[in-house]
């Protein structure tokens, strides 16, 4: 399997200035990654500018689903090797607020990858800064 996804390594915590090319409609595309040279972190970002519907939640499934088997496969790592020690965190950068309905799916899916040791967060673009530095 060919990894599609683009890299931006960030040097500050201005993770705001990372705008993804792709969008969630692209479910075999990892939207952009993110790092700091000295965290143990790594960032793939979902950029989802989409209205909530069931629709986009579905494609978000999709995208997730991509995401993780990447990361579990090590297809990540293999095309990306300087990744190999970077702990992966989810983040879906979103446009509107999700409602309670959705945000109760985000967190169910929150636990998921938790189980699997992926951390996954979400909020505004302008939220990006704050969820990339949590520890």
């Amino acid at each position: 399997m060919k990894l599609m996804f683009r890299i931006f390594l960030v040097l500050s915590l201005l993770l705001v200035s990372v705008i993804a090319d792709a969008e969630i409609g692209e479910t075999d595309v990892i939207d952009a990654v993110a790092t700091k040279p000295d965290s143990n972190i790594v960032i793939l970002l979902i950029a989802q500018a989409r209205p909530w519907s069931e629709t986009t939640l579905d494609l978000l499934n999709k995208k997730l689903s991509y995401y993780k088997e990447v990361i579990i496969s090590g297809e990540f790592v293999k095309q990306k090797p300087e990744m190999a020690n970077k702990k992966p965190r989810i983040i879906i950068a979103y446009q509107q607020m999700p409602n309670a309905d959705i945000e109760s799916i985000l967190e169910k899916l929150k636990q998921e990858f938790s189980e699997i040791k992926i951390d996954l967060y979400w909020g505004t673009r302008n939220d990006l800064a704050k969820i990339a530095s949590k520890p």
